[in-house]
């Protein structure tokens, strides 16, 4: 039986309440050796994931995309610039010393990189309706932690979120506030946003660590796609696929309970599982691409929020314009797992039977599941004024320094 059949049967459908620990980095064993080999098929199978090798199969059921080339040098300048933000890059002591902004030289070699990626910003709409921006691994997510600018996009937010007393479903709420205002920063309207934001992500100095210690394979890109409209925290989710099949579902920011997903799982699941087996595995099979990674990844998908009518329907009908392919990713011991677990769920994803899972209600004590910094800022929520309760380290003087140094139009 297809999946797409056992998922419209009811087959393999549990609904998931709980969140699932997400154990992050990889087991080491006791053999040196043998864990830098590990460490380096890891890392070979992270680069063999890389957008460049993907996109043009897919490209047409992506988003409008255009990447930059990204020299060495640029790489060691980025991490200089989050080292001396941050005082530290992925392997460095994490006592070194902090700034708040840039010096003059870095200013000005960011400025000059900047002025490199603008045309390309521009044309995919960045004055308009903006761009999304990363590197060719992961986003810079993490980013908005360190500009006033989310307490000021969080301030918005929640003057639109409907108010609830109940502390659970409180706590949902304002998670979905902070999740979309962090959101809003990734879009993305001149190049100095864009520095600002590759230079204040511990994720993007750490996939440039990686490259960088792989000069034999480097084509790192910056990469740029038009700003769809549809997207939104809950319509993103996450699919993992071995040899080629689906394995699993889940809805991909794990921490969230929304009603509108919860209540429509299996159409949901039978619209994404249909859409990857009519339109993205035939693009994708006896391709290179899919040669090295041995058909095992993880396929994000989104869905515009106008598709949700549809699938209400007896027999929904969804185009390329309702569903976006988002990226392909790893899929290993490091993957955000979602609402499953790389060791508890092992055995069924990695021979199924299919499986959607989904948050049916709000999540108890939500905060305790934030990295420390986000809680910092969940915890300030609806408090005194934005920012006035938080620790957090701002670096919006380097964003300053990076906008004056800009001249879009020479």
């Amino acid at each position: 039986m297809m999946k797409l059949d056992a998922i419209r049967s009811g087959v393999s459908l549990r609904p998931t309440a709980h969140l699932s620990k997400d154990r992050s980095a990889p087991a080491v064993g006791a053999d040196h050796e043998q864990a830098e080999r590990d460490q380096d098929a890891h890392e070979t199978y992270y680069l063999d994931l890389g957008m460049d090798r993907w996109l043009r199969h897919v490209a047409d059921l992506s988003f409008e995309t255009t990447s930059i080339p990204l020299s060495m040098a640029d790489a060691e300048l980025l991490r200089r610039a989050y080292s001396h933000l941050h005082g530290r890059t992925y392997y460095d002591d994490m006592s070194k010393p902090t700034s708040a902004s840039l010096p003059p030289d870095l200013v000005s070699s960011l400025g000059e990189l900047g002025q490199r990626l603008w045309p390309a910003m521009k044309a995919l709409g960045a004055e308009d309706g903006g761009v999304f921006g990363k590197l060719s691994g992961r986003s810079a997510k993490d980013s908005p932690l360190y500009t006033a600018r989310l307490d000021q996009a969080l301030a918005a937010q929640s003057a639109k979120a409907t108010s609830v007393d109940d502390d659970v479903c409180g706590d949902n709420a304002k998670l979905l506030c902070l999740f979309e205002a962090s959101l809003e920063l990734l879009r993305l309207r001149d190049p100095a946003s864009l520095l600002w934001m590759l230079i204040n992500s511990q994720r993007v100095d750490e996939d440039l660590d990686v490259a960088l210690r792989h000069p034999e394979r480097w084509d790192q890109t910056v990469v740029l796609r038009r700003w769809w409209d549809g997207v939104a925290t809950d319509l993103e989710f996450r699919m993992f696929v071995v040899d080629g099949r689906p394995t699993g579902l889940t809805q991909y920011n794990q921490l969230i309970h929304a009603p509108r997903i919860a209540a429509r799982g299996a159409a949901i699941a039978a619209a994404l599982c249909g859409y990857y087996e009519a339109e993205v595995l035939p693009r994708l099979r006896s391709t290179p691409f899919y040669e090295a990674v041995g058909g095992r990844f993880t396929c994000d998908l989104a869905l515009h929020p106008d598709a949700l009518s549809r699938l209400d329907l007896a027999a929904p009908q969804l185009t390329t314009e309702h569903i976006k392919l988002v990226e392909l990713n790893c899929f290993y011991e490091a993957t955000g797992m979602g609402l499953f677990d790389y060791h508890a769920d092992r055995e069924r994803l990695t021979h199924g039977p299919f499986e959607w899972r989904v948050r049916t209600e709000p999540l108890p004590h939500v905060a305790v599941k934030l990295e420390n910094e986000w809680r910092d800022v969940f915890r300030t929520l609806g408090k005194a004024t934005p920012g006035t309760l938080s620790t957090r380290r701002y670096t919006d003087e380097a964003w300053t320094q990076l906008d004056d140094a800009q001249s879009l139009d020479p």
